[in-house]
Parts: C-alpha cells; structure tokens; sequence
C-alpha cells in the first residue's frame, strides 16, 4: 500500500474516481450512508450551482490512485469550512 493525501476540487473528479468512490460506501457495511458517494455529491453541486460547487474541497486519502477515504467540504471562508451538504441550498 502506498497512500497518498491530496485535496481535489470538483473538477478533479474524472470518471474512474467516482466509480471508485461510489464503490466506498458498501464496503463500509453498516456504517455507510448515501452521503459518501459521488452521486451524490454530482447531485448536490448541480442543485448548490456553480459558484458553490467552486468552493468545494475535498480532502483524499488515495491508494495507488484509487480513494480510500474522501471528505467534501465546501469553504465558507479562509477558517470556516462545512460538510459539503450541510446547509440548505436556495
């Protein structure tokens, strides 16, 4: 194993990742939630819109490539950060 931190923005994302990261949450059994897939955070920034899904980060931990641990989080401010998802979107 050779894990990797890195912080991707939104358009980091590629397809071979989100698959990867939609393949998280059943591994994890009882402990996952839809939350932890890309579906739906690619849901989440269409409804947020543009200007929201630009201050998404999201911290990874990455395996030769393949995430093994990922946390969306949007940038209110240079100190304030929040779950991607957390507030209502207008």
């Amino acid at each position: 194993m050779s894990y990797q931190a890195i912080v991707l923005r939104n358009g980091d994302v590629d397809p071979e990742i989100s698959r990867a990261w939609d393949a998280l949450p059943p591994e994890r059994g009882v402990q996952a939630d839809f939350y932890d897939s890309h579906a739906w955070l690619s849901s989440w920034c269409d409804a947020a819109g543009a200007e929201v899904a630009a201050r998404l980060r999201i911290p990874a931990v990455l395996d030769e490539g393949r995430p093994v641990a990922m946390l969306p989080l949007e940038a209110g401010s240079r100190r304030r950060w929040e779950s991607a998802g957390s507030r209502a979107v207008d």
